[in-house]
């Protein structure tokens, strides 16, 4: 996904399912260099099991510019 009305459906669903009860959700690692973020992290949802998170944020004059992230999530049931 490219933008921010692609992206803008992903995060909706995002906020949504880890606004549910009964989340857990574990940073696992941070690291900031300069202008670049990176995070690792799992998480438990109601709906799915997140093994492996990452994001990598630029960050430019206090603005995200970019952002990618990957994850290996399992859906329950």
């Amino acid at each position: 996904m490219k933008g921010l009305d692609q992206i803008r459906g992903l995060f909706t669903a995002f906020l949504e399912e880890f606004g549910k009860e009964g989340v857990t959700f574990e940073m696992t690692c941070t690291s900031v260099e300069g202008e670049y973020a990176f995070m690792t992290w799992t998480a438990e949802t109601p709906d799915n099991s997140c093994e492996m998170g990452t994001d990598t944020f630029v960050v430019q004059d206090g603005k995200i510019v970019g952002q990618s992230y990957a994850g290996k999530v399992t859906p329950k049931g």
